[in-house]
């Protein structure tokens, strides 16, 4: 499916938001049931958050000097296969918040 065929209804909230992880996120690739995951550790709450690939080209891509469509748009130029889609997106980050 392409990620940009079914927009997402709360995506005009987040479209233009500048957002990057915390700098002190830490970042570790994980392989699990032959699968490539991206765990993310907060070391604040000692939370973890596990991302599948996809997913985590996308939060790589977000930074303070770009919005999150950019972000988004980017992703989706460079893994048209397994970008995510605005949706998930918007699930994504408010997961992460």
């Amino acid at each position: 499916m392409d990620p940009g065929s079914i927009p997402s209804e709360s995506w005009h909230r987040l479209a233009d938001q500048r957002l990057t992880l915390r700098p002190d996120v830490r970042v570790r690739r994980q392989f699990f049931r032959g699968e490539l995951w991206y765990v993310l550790e907060d070391p604040l709450t000692n939370q973890f958050f596990r991302l599948p690939a996809g997913a985590y080209a996308f939060v790589a891509r977000l930074r303070p000097e770009r919005t999150v469509q950019e972000a988004w748009e980017d992703c989706v130029r460079a893994q048209p296969d397994t970008a995510p889609s605005q949706e998930e997106v918007v699930q994504l980050l408010a997961q992460l918040h």
